[in-house]
């Protein structure tokens, strides 16, 4: 399944930091739903759900840092600082926070 709305993005960004979080993974890709591992969600290159939305980063469903326009690899990111965290105990922590964020994108876009 290819995700194609913003609402359907944020859900799926959901349910993947919300099992990072549980796990304290630090593979995206890892990820059950996705089709390389068996799942329903078609890979994408970054193994993000919202990424593949057509649109520019600008444009991205998930207000980083409460701004709309700085990029998930902003240096105030929660992603960036999950990206560089060492620790599963780390890993978690910061992938309930962007797991906080598709959420409130997904409440945003009317889910």
């Amino acid at each position: 399944m290819k995700i194609e709305t913003r609402l359907d993005g944020a859900l799926w960004c959901f349910d993947l930091w919300i099992w990072m979080a549980i796990t304290g993974s630090s593979n995206k890709y890892e990820f059950p739903h996705w089709d390389i591992n068996g799942g329903e969600l078609e890979s994408t290159i970054v193994f993000c759900p919202v990424c593949d939305i057509p649109g520019k980063c600008e444009d991205c469903v998930i207000k980083w840092d409460g701004d709309k326009y700085i990029h998930c690899t902003n240096s105030n990111s929660p992603y960036l600082k999950w990206s560089r965290a060492i620790s599963d105990k780390e890993h978690s922590r910061l992938a309930l926070k962007i797991a906080e964020l598709a959420l409130d994108a997904a409440i945003r876009e009317g889910g």
